[in-house]
């Protein structure tokens, strides 16, 4: 079941159907994101977060690559990929592609994702912008 919920949501960030998207999240969601400055509650937060990616990187889409699963919490491992296209990070866009790594751990209570913490290659990122050199 767990497994089903991780797979209709991973297809729909990249449907990239928003109103689709927040049935999947609980109204008192809480979101972490290492690659934003704030704490994203509610569907408004969430849906706030999730405007901001797809304003940025409109062809956003994720592969999942490993999931781990105990209880109500799974992890995946993901990748990322798009183009930039738009502000982030206060960040112009650069018209570039991007592919980085990311882990997301997830908490998950009669369907509804409740909380999430998502960690990613920020660094990564800010390299296929051109904007940090390899290291």
């Amino acid at each position: 079941m767990m497994q089903e919920i991780l797979d209709q949501l991973i297809g729909a960030w990249n449907t990239r159907e928003i109103d689709r998207l927040m049935t999947f999240y609980a109204a008192d969601f809480e979101g972490h994101d290492i690659g934003l400055a704030q704490i994203y509650l509610g569907i408004s937060g969430f849906r706030q977060m999730v405007n901001q990616y797809y304003s940025a990187f409109p062809d956003l889409s994720f592969t999942l690559t490993q999931t781990i699963v105990q209880d109500d919490c799974a992890a995946i491992t993901w990748i990322s990929s798009g183009t930039h296209r738009g502000r982030i990070m206060n960040i112009p866009a650069t018209g570039r592609p991007f592919k980085v790594n990311g882990i997301s751990t997830l908490t998950i209570r009669e369907g509804l994702v409740v909380r999430s913490s998502v960690l990613w290659d920020v660094a990564g990122l800010l390299r296929n912008l051109g904007l940090l050199p390899d290291l």
